[in-house]
């Protein structure tokens, strides 16, 4: 890997990470003033609407912004060309969506979500605008655009959305925030553009896209069949309140998957794409991706899991404490989900996406399979159940790269395996010490204080004890990016 590419690269991180945390913590806090504004219904309203919604935007997209930043070289009437067939597609789905608002809502036994769903379907056509630019943006390693951006639509989208909130208009508030965080970014994505649409296709050039964005596309269905169809389940079992309960109760989950994971991830498919020629200097990029989120990503997981009860009413509020074990388990999913997922990147920078969706195609099975044997359960078990599915493939993720990567588990152990083992006694140490606490702190707040910091501490110390030298090569990686 060249000097250049290597800061590159970790300028790219640098920026994708500032995006990300300051697109989900600033999403959060947001969220965390509208919890206390809005009942569970109206949360759970939004949150079914939103994954019809988003499940309909994954069609439009057609997995072309992916293969867009795969390609070595794309010409201007392939962009062009995609850009037609994603507004296309985008104003068919609005179509069918208002056609078909009735079913979905029959469906999920909601009817008062017939109208949130018609008016959400709208941004449909305004995110879809914003495919090809964003592609253009992440090909060329400009995430500090991409982090203004995103940084300037969230915060002007929470304050509309506060200030609907407090007026009383519920769900509708959540409704405005994101058509308006869509309008911005694509106002500003569109005026400091290099690349404009101009009437120059090569819809000949669209067959090598479309042969891998169409591969990437199923494979993205099945993943948003495994992390967004249990929403809908809940929905359809337990109503819009217990939807709101899961959505609160996933919300840290999702902030911290974007912040720390999907932000290294993004960086990882398209530095993996540019050294797919190079075997070795992939596989060392692989080691040094999953060491740094091991050291990083992995603890914060972990110990977020395990100080979920107090977590969820200090940032919640006392209304929502049926919310926590929701967050504990799916927390404790996404410490294993921030490792495993770097496989699937690696398959689809070498060109083959297929073993990715064959995976997918596998866990979907288990996943829906699991969730049926759980149909009108209570939330707990039916969460419990969806994490279990989701790690059930965890092991053969890693033997299948071992195989077609060539990966040494040897390596890969030794990289990451004394961050691993810390992050497990920080865990731990934090579920042992609570009761013992519990008398001593006098609120919710002392106790995730304490308690985060008894995590915080035990994770330091197992690392200086199980990974000194790999903490000193993590360091040193990202000073790199200083020098």
């Amino acid at each position: 890997m060249s000097t250049s590419f290597r800061q590159k690269v970790l300028s790219g991180l640098f920026w994708s990470l500032l995006q990300s945390w300051g697109v989900r913590f600033g999403s959060l806090a947001i969220f965390m003033v509208l919890a206390r504004l809005l009942e569970p219904q109206a949360i759970g309203m939004f949150s079914a609407a939103a994954t019809v919604i988003g499940f309909c935007a994954l069609f439009v997209e057609s997995g072309m912004s992916e293969a867009i930043v795969q390609r070595r070289e794309v010409s201007r009437g392939q962009l062009n060309s995609a850009f037609v067939v994603n507004m296309g597609l985008a104003a068919l789905a609005v179509v069918i969506l208002w056609l078909g608002a009735y079913r979905v809502c029959d469906y999920m036994r909601m009817p008062d979500l017939l109208w949130v769903l018609r008016v959400s379907a709208l941004g449909i056509l305004i995110t879809a605008a914003t495919f090809c630019q964003q592609a253009i943006y992440r090909r060329e390693f400009k995430y500090k655009l991409l982090a203004t951006i995103s940084m300037l639509s969230t915060v002007g989208a929470g304050l509309v959305a506060l200030a609907l909130a407090y007026t009383g208009l519920g769900t509708w508030a959540l409704v405005a925030q994101a058509m308006v965080a869509a309008l911005i970014t694509a106002g500003i994505l569109w005026w400091k553009s290099d690349w404009h649409f101009h009437m120059d296709f090569d819809f000949d050039g669209m067959k090598a896209l479309l042969s891998y964005g169409s591969k990437r596309l199923v494979t993205t269905l099945m993943d948003f069949v495994n992390t967004r169809f249990i929403e809908l389940f809940c929905a359809a079992s337990l109503g819009a309140g217990g939807l709101g309960v899961y959505a609160v109760g996933v919300r840290i989950y999702q902030a911290l998957m974007q912040s720390l994971s999907y932000a290294m991830l993004d960086i990882a498919h398209n530095a993996f794409s540019r050294l797919a020629h190079d075997r070795p200097a992939m596989l060392s990029g692989y080691y040094k991706a999953m060491s740094v989120s091991a050291a990083v990503a992995v603890p914060v997981f972990c110990i977020a899991a395990a100080v979920s009860p107090e977590l969820t009413q200090v940032v919640f509020g006392p209304k929502w404490a049926a919310s926590a074990g929701v967050m504990t388990a799916m927390l404790l999913l996404g410490a294993v989900q921030v490792l495993q997922f770097y496989n699937g990147i690696a398959y689809n920078a070498l060109g083959r996406p297929g073993i990715g969706l064959a995976f997918m195609s596998m866990k979907t099975v288990i996943t829906m399979a699991t969730l049926l044997a759980v149909r009108d359960r209570d939330l707990m078990t039916i969460i419990s159940a969806y994490v279990l599915s989701q790690l059930s493939i965890t092991p053969l993720s890693f033997m299948v790269a071992v195989r077609v990567m060539q990966v040494s588990m040897r390596k890969l152990l030794a990289s990451s395996g004394g961050f691993l083992l810390s992050a497990a006694l920080a865990y731990a140490c934090v579920v042992l010490v609570r009761p013992h606490l519990q008398a001593v702190a006098p609120n919710a707040l002392a106790m995730l204080i304490l308690l985060s910091a008894l995590g915080g501490l035990a994770y330091g110390l197992g690392v200086l004890t199980l990974a000194r030298a790999q903490i000193k090569e993590v360091i040193a990686l990202f000073r790199t990016r200083g020098a």
